[in-house]
């Protein structure tokens, strides 16, 4: 009787344990809910469905895609119309067609290349180059290098290099064995000189900030004003035959580009007009007569005048010389023609570049493309000729 008890008292204890841990099994654990997982539509090539993410900025992606550019059929055309000629950059290049006068800084090599038969010659190598000008008929260049303040003058024929007085801050060729420069410290000194034949000599002082020059003979020199001075400033005669005298030869201006043609037969004045708020360009004959007269600006390193005057126009007519010079803006220019035979002013053809040095010749019109310092041509059958 005793062991039947003894049974039921530990069947009860077991009992009582068994509940004792269901209830705190249900007290203290708390099933977890599930939901069941809803997947998104997968776009296809032909679905009109768009989806969007919200995340964190940290989980943005850093790369982007830009919308390929839209090109019209009539840029189109344009650009199947000129052809690269030289795809390398190239420095200070002039064109005495069939030959092109350049440095080559992926080559650090002064080049003169015939374009017909694509023959060069090596005329001068240094890596350090970073400014190029060639003379009148390409026997000397005026060069700069990295790191010097200093303008060279680099002799081809003689293989000789000498430096114009220090300070020198322009110049320009009044012929080929002759330089006229100015230099300042931007205190005492102020003053004209004369290079010829690697002697420099002074001339007079000079009262003139940012001084330019336009060679109108092998002894008439024009002064006018650097575009970045941004004055309204006169255009000087000075004449060598009398190196002690400085004349005023045109009004005050703003904005001055002054060049001549080739064989210095004629005179291209180009300014802000502050009467009529615009640029004009005035055309003169070598005895300083107006032969022709237009309402808009030219900039002396977008033409070239050799029997016609070529230049590329840019298409917005109030454009600022002085932002394009510091880069500040690009233009898309028109290549125009003044030929001063026929006092006749036409557009030959219209292009997506910003241009510089454009050459026509008798395969067409040479260029250089000012972003990418290649040369291009397009063809004459090409040009509105």
């Amino acid at each position: 009787m005793k062991k039947y008890i003894n049974f039921l008292i530990i069947i009860g204890f077991s009992f009582i344990i068994g509940l004792g841990v269901l209830f705190l099994n249900q007290l203290f654990t708390k099933k977890p809910t599930t939901k069941p997982v809803e997947e998104l539509p997968v776009a296809s090539p032909s679905s009109n469905i768009t989806t969007s993410t919200q995340s964190s900025p940290k989980q943005q992606p850093i790369t982007t895609i830009l919308p390929q550019p839209q090109t019209t059929t009539e840029e189109t055309e344009i650009i199947r119309k000129i052809i690269p000629v030289i795809d390398k950059e190239i420095i200070g290049a002039k064109l005495d067609y069939p030959y092109l006068y350049a440095y080559f800084p992926q080559d650090q090599t002064i080049k003169k290349i015939n374009l017909e038969d694509k023959t060069y010659l090596e005329l001068f190598k240094d890596p350090n180059i970073v400014y190029v000008d060639f003379s009148p008929k390409f026997s000397k260049a005026i060069l700069k290098f990295k790191n010097d303040p200093r303008y060279f003058v680099l002799d081809f024929n003689q293989d000789r290099l000498d430096a114009l007085p220090i300070f020198t801050e322009s110049y320009a060729f009044v012929d080929e064995d002759t330089i006229i420069f100015y230099r300042s410290n931007q205190s005492y000194l102020s003053e004209l000189g004369l290079w010829r034949n690697f002697e420099s000599n002074s001339l007079k002082s000079l009262g003139i900030l940012n001084p330019n020059f336009v060679s109108l003979s092998d002894k008439k020199i024009l002064i006018y004003e650097n575009v970045f001075s941004q004055l309204i400033a006169p255009v000087f005669l000075y004449d060598l035959n009398q190196p002690k005298n400085v004349k005023i030869l045109f009004e005050p201006q703003k904005y001055i580009s002054l060049f001549t043609s080739d064989d210095k037969n004629y005179l291209v004045i180009s300014y802000w007009d502050q009467k009529n708020f615009g640029l004009k360009t005035k055309i003169l004959d070598k005895n300083l007569k107006e032969i022709a007269k237009f309402n808009l600006g030219l900039i002396k390193d977008k033409c070239s005048f050799k029997q016609k005057l070529v230049c590329a126009l840019p298409d917005d007519p109030f454009f600022s010389p002085i932002d394009w010079y510091k880069n500040k803006i690009t233009t898309k220019d028109s290549i125009i023609v003044f030929d001063p035979a026929t006092k006749d002013l036409t557009t030959i053809f219209e292009t997506n570049f910003d241009l510089i040095n454009p050459n026509l010749t008798s395969q067409g019109l040479f260029f250089i493309n000012r972003l990418s310092n290649k040369l291009f041509l397009v063809k004459t059958e090409n040009l509105s000729l």
